[in-house]
């Protein structure tokens, strides 16, 4: 990964049955979780920029930068991501949860919108 590049991170949270939230990346295969959606997330956030920093202070972003979740989480984040985009009526189908998109720049420090 180039200095300065914008490293897009797949992530999603979702609702527990005990009402708190679990959150994980698709693409780092990492999780979290807390009480309320934005603990879990902050959560993740912390997470995320743990694991990159030692990867990247040890060399091995080019073999650990990506590391996909299994089929099983992928398919749960198109699941949640398809439901907030078509109309409210299949959302209650699916299951509710929240999916993102986190861009991290180079430098490893999160950015929020």
């Amino acid at each position: 990964m180039a200095e300065g590049s914008v490293l897009g991170l797949r992530c999603y949270a979702l609702r527990k049955r005990d009402e708190t939230w679990y959150a994980h990346c698709i693409d780092l295969t990492l999780d979290a979780e807390g009480e309320t959606y934005s603990q879990a997330r902050q959560n993740l956030d912390r997470v995320i920029i743990s694991y990159l920093r030692t990867v990247f202070d040890k060399g091995l972003q080019d073999e650990l930068v990506p590391r996909p979740s299994p089929l099983s989480f992928k398919i749960e984040y198109f699941k949640i991501w398809l439901t907030t985009r078509l109309p409210s009526w299949i959302g209650g189908i699916l299951g509710a949860g929240r999916t993102e998109r986190i861009e991290l720049p180079g430098a490893v420090t999160p950015v929020h919108a």
